[in-house]
């Protein structure tokens, strides 16, 4: 070969190296590009459920609060028939932080429903290790539901339960 192909094919494999080396680069910055985005919306979530975390603790915080206490002295005037009535109320507000578990314990506690309820006032009612019985609810009747106690698939006590009122009566 001539000394012009040489010097020839040394500068196409330069050019060819150089556009390896800005090819790779160029890509590298589209990854972490894009990786940079993707880390962002994840952090971007992160902090809106943080957020709406927060808000939800946020309206479990009694800020309202309050206790009253008021005194009545009503004066009676007997000539003129008039009553004045003069009331005095002394507030107090206290802020109350409420914690995630003792939240989640008040979701769970108002979020009870009534068969739910009705089967919690006859464990009370059996009170004998509630938890190695089986509690169903057989009929109900207007508001009074009849909750059987089974062991072994034997029944062993029947409740009535009103819900409304929490009365249990065994039958």
């Amino acid at each position: 070969m001539d000394k012009g192909k040489k010097i020839a094919i040394t500068v196409i494999t330069i050019i060819i190296l150089v556009l390896i080396v800005v090819l790779v680069t160029v890509v590298w910055q589209t990854k972490t590009e894009a990786d940079n985005v993707a880390a962002n919306d994840i952090q971007e979530d992160l902090i809106n459920e943080e957020n709406n975390l927060n808000e939800s603790e946020e309206n479990l915080i009694d800020e309202n609060s309050e206790n009253e206490t008021s005194e009545e002295n009503i004066i009676t005037d007997k000539e003129d028939s008039n009553i004045t009535q003069n009331t005095a109320v002394e507030t107090t507000t206290q802020n109350e932080y409420v914690g995630k578990e003792e939240q989640e314990s008040n979701i769970e506690n108002n979020g009870e429903n009534e068969e739910e309820k009705v089967i919690n006032l006859a464990k009370e009612a059996w009170g004998i290790s509630p938890d190695s019985y089986t509690f169903t609810i057989d009929s109900k009747q207007g508001d009074i539901y009849t909750v059987s106690v089974s062991a072994n698939a034997t029944v062993i006590a029947y409740y009535d339960i009103n819900p409304k009122t929490g009365e249990v009566v065994e039958k």
